[in-house]
């Protein structure tokens, strides 16, 4: 990357927190009696919430949430929605009272890759070279 895409980077960068920042000044009282946010990947994410806590943040920003089992956590769901243009992620919520983690065993296809060539760069060193 040169000096160029770096700044470019920077800005955008600078850019999307200036969005988030904007987003919490405007909906400042949204916030009021929630579970303290955190800023992860651009987001809002609220982490670890109780079924209380999830129905505040819910209320707060109403709209469609997906959720889905955490991947690290499995007694643990995810939820995810947009507000405003600004996504926002419960973390590792309390499932809702109608659903329930089942874990399950299914069977994956068998996949066969072809055979094929690929470019690598490998070391060579003569034989009185030193590390």
């Amino acid at each position: 990357m040169n000096i160029q895409e770096i700044i470019d980077s920077l800005n955008r960068e600078i850019a999307t927190r200036e969005s988030l920042k904007q987003f919490i000044i405007w909906h400042a009282a949204r916030f009021h009696g929630l579970p303290e946010p955190h800023i992860y990947h651009h987001q809002i994410d609220f982490d670890n919430c109780d079924r209380e806590q999830i129905v505040r943040v819910v209320k707060a920003f109403p709209g469609r949430w997906d959720k889905s089992p955490n991947p690290s956590q499995q007694t643990r769901i995810d939820y995810e929605t947009e507000f405003d243009g600004v996504k926002i992620r419960l973390w590792q919520g309390e499932p809702p009272p109608s659903c329930k983690l089942v874990e399950e065993e299914i069977e994956v296809p068998e996949t066969i890759v072809p055979a094929h060539k690929v470019k690598r760069v490998r070391m060579v060193c003569g034989e009185t070279e030193t590390a």
